[in-house]
């Protein structure tokens, strides 16, 4: 059956491919810790194996699936675990948003799947682990390469630096609310909608001014208005729902896109996450989203639509057979009932 086949399909496609993902994973962490954190953004030229094309997605599109299936509540700590500790693995380049927004997907899905009240005491335990895993990419990332740490011109200790390179975001809505600024090329908000194309386009593109003109990435765009030498060497200011809203239609598309905002988390919150197998994936790049929304992009998910577009293509094969197996079941039993007819 269906429920069968999911969390199977599901696990086999983890585990067919969690050794190349750590083996990319590995390979991308020497080249960063050598090449320094702004890399990432300047452009990473690495030659991987063939062998480890794709491996990421198949991973991410596996663990997903499992999702799917709904399963016990056992069985989504034991692989949301090991789906985490590759994400944790892979953020080792110094990505902290992106692990943080997953530790907190995880927990939000856990409460509302499988109607867990969470105490006081474990948000603390979070938060803590949390701001300590940011701390410390914080301070390896800085240790990377040739380039020199971001300083802040803050000396009140490493808790208060991490949280003032957090807030850096707030510097795009002031910067999009004095407008006219060089290289915007049409209003930030649908940029994700194009960088799919932009990226078979343009690869291996790098923080440079083809890159401005190309791309309308709001991150660039505003950095570089406020100094060209840091974007092109790497910096950036990040994104923010509120800057893109206002870009987008001033105050009117703040309201109309806040409105648009709450009621897909009134849905969440509404249904309990109880929704037909074929919407999970979507619902978890949907909460990723929103989670990092103040220094993200309201159409953020586009940047993974590989992953989705991958995820239901073996998503509706493996029901289409699972359909073609429940037909060649059904067949023999309708055969004699058939011969009686005739």
């Amino acid at each position: 059956s269906l429920h069968d086949a999911l969390p199977i399909s599901g696990k086999c496609l983890m585990y067919i491919s969690i050794l190349p993902v750590i083996i990319k994973a590995l390979i991308e962490f020497r080249y960063i810790s050598e090449e320094g954190y702004f890399a990432n953004t300047t452009g990473m030229f690495i030659e991987y194996p063939f062998w480890l094309s794709g491996a990421f997605t198949l991973f991410v599109a596996g663990y997903l699936i499992f999702l799917a299936s709904n399963p016990n509540k056992k069985s989504y700590i034991i692989f949301s675990a090991l789906f985490f500790g590759v994400f944790l693995l892979s953020a080792l380049k110094g990505q902290r948003s992106q692990i943080i927004s997953l530790l907190i997907f995880l927990f939000y899905w856990f409460c509302n799947k499988y109607n867990y009240r969470i105490c006081w005491q474990q948000i603390t335990l979070i938060g803590v682990f949390a701001i300590s895993t940011t701390c410390y990419l914080g301070i390896i990332r800085e240790s990377y390469g040739k380039y020199p740490p971001v300083t802040t011109e803050k000396n009140e200790g490493l808790l208060i630096k991490n949280l003032y390179e957090q807030t850096t975001s707030r510097a795009v809505p002031l910067l999009i609310i004095q407008g006219d600024l060089q290289h915007r090329q049409y209003p930030f908000i649908f940029a994700p909608l194009l960088r799919p194309v932009n990226n078979i386009l343009y690869p291996h593109l790098g923080q440079d001014i083809a890159y401005l003109e190309k791309f309308n990435d709001i991150s660039a765009v505003t950095m570089y208005n406020v100094s060209e030498n840091a974007y092109l060497t790497g910096r950036g200011y990040g994104s923010a729902f509120l800057a893109e809203a206002y870009d987008l239609g001033g105050y009117l598309g703040v309201a109309v896109l806040s409105f648009l905002l709450g009621l897909f988390l009134a849905f969440c919150d509404y249904s309990r996450l109880q929704v037909k197998n074929i919407y999970i994936p979507i619902l978890f790049y949907g909460i990723m989203t929103v989670i990092i929304l103040p220094r993200g992009r309201y159409l953020g998910f586009m940047s993974d639509i590989n992953k989705i577009i991958f995820t239901y293509m073996v998503l509706m094969l493996i029901i289409i057979m699972n359909l073609k197996n429940q037909n060649k079941i059904l067949s023999p039993a309708l055969t004699p009932r058939k011969q009686e007819m005739i």
